[in-house]
C-alpha cells in the first residue's frame, strides 16, 4: 500500500484518544508492531468509505483492545485495523472478476459482523422455508455471576447432552442453533443463551423444560413457539451476529472479556437434517487468484478515475454491483435499485474483465505519480449508506 492511500490522523474529523505518533515512529518503512503504532493511527480512503457507519464504534472496540497491553488482543486490535485497507480487483483466467476487499473477519469488527449477519440471514431464510414445521426455541440458565467463558462452556455442554437425549431425537429432526450473549452492567453479570429454529414433531413445553433443567444440571428456562413469519425469524436469529452497537457501550474490561470469552467459538451451528448446511459463509471472500491477468488497486482506480479515464469511468458501474463493499467505494457510480453481482448477466463479468486489463495496461505503462483520491462529500455518503437497524 502507498503512502499517498493512507490520510495522517489530523485529517479525519472525528476525536482521537491516542497521540500523535512521531515521524520516524510513523515510517512507511515499519510495521506497526516494531513501531508500536495504535491501530487506527493510518486509515486509507477505502477504509474511511467502507467503515464510516460504524466509526465510532471501531474506535471503541480497537482502544478496548489495544490499551490492555495482551499481545493477542493487540495482534487481533492491528487485524482490525487493517480490514480494507487496500482492496484489489482481479481479472483470472476465466474472465471471472475477483474483488477482494480484505476484511479482517474479526467477531468484534463492527463491519465484519454486519456482513456476517447479513450473509447468514439470507442463508437461513432459505433453511428455514425448506422446514416442515418450524418452531423457536430458547434455552439459558438462571442467572448468576460466573465468568462469561465459565457460563458459556456450561450451556454449551448442557445442550450437547440435550441433544443426545431420547425426548430430543423424538421431538427434533434437525435445526440451526445461534449463540446470544446480553449484559445486565447494574449487576455485572452476563446472560448467554441459544436460540435455535427446530424442524420437528410437537414437544410439550413442560416436557422440554424438565429434560433442559436435568441437562443443565441446574436450574434454566426454555421457551418454545411455533414461527408464524419465517423470514422474520431469520432475521430475528441473524441480528445476534451483529451487537456492535450494544459491545461499544460497554466499559473496555467488559469488552476484553467479551473478546477473550468468544474468541475461536462457533456462534452458527446446524444439526440432524441441516448438519451440512453451511448458513455462515462469512469466510468465504473471494481469494486472489494464482494467476491472475491482470490486477488494479482500488487507489490505483481512483487515481486514473480522477485522471479521467474512460475505462476506468466504465468499470466503475459494474465494481458497484459486485457487494456491500464495492457499493460503497464507487457510490457515485452506482443507482438505486442496482442488483448485485449473483443478478449480473455472465456478458457483465467479461467486459469487466476486459476493462480491468486495459487499466492494469495503462497503469503499468505510465509513470504517472499516483495520488490520494478526492474525497466525497462525508454527508452525501452517510445519506447513502445509513447504519443498517435491521438486516432485509
Amino acid at each position: 500500500m502507498s503512502n499517498q492511500s493512507c490520510r495522517h490522523p489530523s485529517s479525519s474529523s472525528g476525536p482521537r484518544r491516542w497521540q500523535k505518533a512521531s515521524d520516524e515512529v510513523g515510517s512507511a518503512l515499519l510495521v506497526p508492531s516494531e513501531t508500536n503504532e495504535h491501530p487506527l493511527q493510518s486509515q486509507s480512503h477505502a477504509q474511511d468509505l467502507i467503515h464510516h457507519a460504524v466509526s465510532k464504534m471501531r474506535t471503541v472496540i480497537v482502544n478496548a483492545l489495544w490499551n490492555t497491553g495482551d499481545q493477542a488482543l493487540g495482534r487481533r486490535a492491528e487485524k482490525m485495523g487493517l480490514c480494507c485497507v487496500a482492496p484489489m480487483i482481479f481479472a483470472d483466467a476465466q474472465r471471472d472478476p475477483v474483488c477482494v476487499a480484505g476484511y479482517c473477519r474479526d467477531r468484534l469488527c463492527p463491519t465484519c459482523m454486519r456482513r456476517r449477519a447479513s450473509k447468514v440471514k439470507s442463508q437461513l431464510v432459505s433453511l428455514i422455508g425448506k422446514m416442515n414445521a418450524p418452531r423457536f426455541l430458547t434455552l439459558t440458565e438462571r442467572d448468576n455471576s460466573d465468568p462469561l467463558s465459565t457460563r458459556m462452556d456450561r450451556i454449551t455442554a448442557a445442550v450437547r447432552r440435550l441433544r443426545h437425549t431420547k425426548a430430543w431425537k423424538k421431538n427434533v429432526k434437525g435445526g440451526v442453533m445461534v449463540w446470544e450473549t446480553t449484559r445486565n452492567e447494574q449487576k455485572g453479570s452476563w446472560h448467554p443463551h441459544v436460540h435455535l429454529i427446530i424442524d420437528g414433531e410437537f414437544w410439550a413445553h413442560a416436557d422440554l423444560l424438565a429434560e433442559w433443567k436435568k441437562a443443565l444440571q441446574g436450574d434454566g428456562a426454555a421457551r418454545i413457539e411455533a414461527c408464524h413469519d419465517r423470514t422474520r425469524s431469520a432475521r430475528y436469529l441473524a441480528k445476534y451476529l451483529a451487537k456492535d452497537t450494544e459491545i461499544a457501550a460497554w466499559k473496555e474490561s467488559t469488552i476484553v472479556e467479551f473478546a477473550e470469552a468468544m474468541h475461536r467459538r462457533r456462534l452458527v451451528a446446524t444439526f440432524g437434517r441441516m448438519h451440512k448446511a453451511n448458513v455462515d459463509r462469512c469466510d468465504e471472500e473471494k481469494k486472489k487468484p494464482a494467476l491472475p491477468r491482470a490486477c488494479i488497486s482500488y487507489a490505483q482506480l481512483r487515481s486514473q478515475i480522477d485522471n479521467g479515464n474512460e475505462t476506468a469511468r466504465a468499470a466503475a458501474p459494474l465494481l458497484a454491483r459486485l457487494g456491500i463493499a464495492f457499493r460503497q467505494l464507487f457510490f457515485e457510480f452506482s443507482a438505486v435499485g442496482d442488483c448485485y453481482a449473483d443478478e449480473l448477466p455472465a456478458t457483465c463479468f467479461e467486459e469487466l474483465g476486459r476493462l480491468i486489463e486495459e487499466m492494469h495496461d495503462a497503469q503499468c505503462g505510465t509513470t504517472v505519480e499516483e495520488k490520494e483520491p478526492e474525497r466525497p462529500p462525508h454527508t452525501q455518503t452517510l445519506e447513502l449508506f445509513k447504519p443498517s437497524t435491521e438486516y432485509r
